[in-house]
């Protein structure tokens, strides 16, 4: 088939959870033997600035790159606020050169479907409708209005939580809107799924979780124990949970075992969590040139998360590697695997300072346990397996 999929961020290099999964299902799905077109927004916050024919030849797809100007403007914050019923957050990524490559494309290019991959470009369906007639699916990474109402629940600043609430409200409406408009639907997790189902959408539907290259590197530990950290520092969620560790978790864990260090990676951090993150035994990289590199150095990777929906994908990554991983029970939703077998999950600040020296304290359990992880990846997620059931799914609607 041919594909064109369109995304409001450019998935390479893949240095966060959503931009691996985008890039992990095309790689999937060109396994697959399809044709696979890229148009994406290359936003100021995530600018890519080489050349695209390099990852157009190491990808083997076509790629077209939008400039999008997506800073968050007070004065039209404000406006939006005042007259409108569309979340801004979604707004920031309407452009009208967006709109007009998109229709210009489909007026030259003929596709068998269209995948759109997140909420955000939902926005160009009547313009996508107008130049194409075939299915157009969504790839939906999360449920984005669960988000926003947990985020809200948990401020305890009453401007940002009528914010969030309102923000989750909208996006609720948004989310109804495109499910309207699609053909397919394709959410990464059964309780997405069933969220989907539960706002009225009725259409086909296949569970297709976010994938990974299970042919990782065996991991390389380094010869003092640590703990990684890697996400993107932007997104709410991410924060949140990080600074819960750095207050609730590290305090006690460096004062019991003084020679732990944890690194901490990810691009796009605010200063203030910058300034957050200056503690003894806290190393902060940034944007790390590879995850991958910088996953399997670390003992342990640690994922606190207690907001978000869909399948996080950095524990994919890591358990590809051989990781042993310690999270939060919300942070592993959707994946199906058993505690104390493929993962670690701990869901106070107590269970996560034990279970770290746990495995700190017998390294051949470290080792079991991300042998168990990698089995598990490889069975239930890679991406070649899950681009033919994707395959298989779109196969049976394209004509």
């Amino acid at each position: 088939m041919k594909i064109l999929i369109i995304s409001n961020k450019f998935p390479y290099p893949p240095y966060d959870g959503g931009a691996l999964a985008t890039l992990s299902m095309i790689r999937g799905l060109v396994k697959n033997g399809h044709q696979i077109t890229l148009i994406s927004m290359n936003t100021t916050k995530h600018f890519f600035g080489d050349d695209p024919g390099k990852v157009e030849k190491e990808e083997k797809i076509r790629i077209h790159l939008v400039p999008v100007n997506t800073r968050v403007r007070i004065h039209a914050l404000v406006f939006n606020l005042l007259f409108s019923t569309y979340p801004y957050i979604l707004h920031r990524f309407y452009a009208s050169e967006m709109k007009r490559v998109l229709s210009r494309h489909l007026d030259h290019v003929s596709y068998d479907l269209v995948q759109l991959e997140g909420l955000a470009v939902c926005q160009y369906l009547p313009s996508i409708r107008t130049h194409h007639r075939g299915p157009v699916s969504l790839r939906a990474h999360n449920v984005e209005h669960h988000i926003w109402i947990k985020r809200a629940a948990r401020h305890r600043n009453p401007l940002l939580r009528y914010y969030s609430a309102l923000t989750g409200r909208r996006m609720k409406k948004a989310e109804t809107d495109a499910l309207e408009k699609i053909d397919l639907l394709v959410p990464i997790s059964a309780k997405d799924a069933g969220a989907f189902r539960n706002m009225g959408y009725d259409k086909p539907l296949a569970i297709i979780p976010a994938g990974i290259d299970s042919t990782g590197t065996h991991p390389v530990l380094s010869p003092s124990p640590s703990l990684v950290y890697i996400g993107a520092l932007d997104w709410y969620p991410n924060q949140e949970g990080l600074m819960w560790f750095l207050q609730q978790v590290w305090p006690t864990l460096k004062k019991q075992a003084p020679r732990l260090e944890c690194h901490v990676a990810g691009r796009n951090a605010p200063r203030w969590l910058i300034n957050r993150l200056n503690l003894p035994g806290i190393l902060f990289h940034g944007e790390v040139v590879s995850a991958r590199d910088f996953l399997s150095s670390g003992w342990i990777q640690i994922v606190p998360l207690f907001t978000g929906s869909g399948i996080r994908v950095k524990i994919l990554e890591g358990m590809s590697l051989g990781k042993a991983i310690v999270a939060t029970p919300q942070a592993a939703e959707g994946i199906p695997v058993t505690n104390g077998k493929e993962i670690i999950l701990a869901s106070s600040p107590r269970e996560f300072i034990r279970m770290i020296q746990q495995l700190t304290g017998k390294p051949s359990s470290i080792t079991q346990l991300g042998q168990n992880a990698r089995v598990f990846v490889r069975e239930n997620f890679d991406n070649f397996v899950l681009g033919t059931r994707l395959t298989d799914f779109y196969m049976k609607y394209c004509t």
